[in-house]
C-alpha cells in the first residue's frame, strides 16, 4: 500500500511500529511522570527528619520537595532552556530540585524554603518538559521535532535512552538498565 506524500506526516505513518513506539514511550514518560510527583516525595518522607548525635535537641526536617522546569545558571540566575539548546551547547536538560525544610537553632524554629539541593535530568515530553503540551507551530520555533515522541534524556549535549528490561529478560528483571546513547 503506497501512501502519498502529501504532508509531512505520511512517512511517519507508513512505518507500521510508529504507532506501537509511541505507545511505549507514553509508558516511559507516565512512569518518570509518576516518579516526579510520586515517589520523590515518599522517599523524602521516609528520610524526612535528620537529629544530631551530637546535640539531641538539634534536627533537621524536610517539610516539602518539588522540581521546577528544565533551565540553566548563567550568571547566577536560572534561565529556561530547551532540548535543542541543551545538543547544541553539550548541556543537561535539567530542573533545579527544591526543598522546604524546617530545623532548630536553640530554641527556635528556623523555616527555610525554596533551597535547592541538586538538578534531576528531565525526560522529554514529560510532564515539566517545555515540549509536553506545545503546538506544531510552538515545537517549529523550539526547533523540535513535532513527531518526536520523547521519553529520552539530553545529558552533556547527548540523548540517553533508559532501556527497560521485561520480567525474565536479565538478572535485574523488571528493573531499568543503565541509560545508553540514543542512536
Amino acid at each position: 500500500m503506497e501512501i502519498p506524500l502529501t504532508h509531512a506526516r505520511a512517512p511517519f505513518h507508513s512505518y507500521p511500529g510508529f504507532t506501537q513506539a509511541r505507545g511505549l514511550v507514553k509508558q516511559h514518560i507516565k512512569s518518570f511522570d509518576f516518579f516526579l510527583e510520586h515517589e520523590l516525595r515518599d522517599i523524602v518522607e521516609a528520610n524526612r527528619e535528620i537529629r544530631s548525635e551530637a546535640d539531641p535537641k538539634w534536627f533537621l526536617r524536610y517539610t516539602n520537595i518539588y522540581v521546577d522546569r528544565p533551565s540553566v545558571n548563567e550568571d547566577m540566575s536560572e534561565v529556561p532552556t530547551t532540548p535543542h539548546d541543551c545538543r547544541l551547547r553539550d548541556l543537561t536538560y535539567a530542573a533545579p530540585c527544591y526543598v522546604d525544610l524546617k530545623y532548630w537553632r536553640g530554641n527556635q524554629a528556623v523555616v527555610v524554603r525554596g533551597l535547592c539541593i541538586g538538578r534531576i535530568p528531565m525526560m522529554l515530553r514529560s510532564a515539566r518538559c517545555y515540549l509536553r503540551d506545545a503546538s506544531e507551530g510552538e515545537l517549529e520555533a523550539m526547533k523540535e521535532c513535532p513527531y518526536d515522541p520523547g521519553g529520552y534524556f539530553i545529558v552533556k549535549g547527548t540523548e540517553k535512552v533508559r532501556l527497560a528490561v521485561g520480567v525474565g529478560g536479565h538478572a535485574s528483571a523488571g528493573r531499568g538498565a543503565a541509560l545508553q546513547q540514543r542512536r
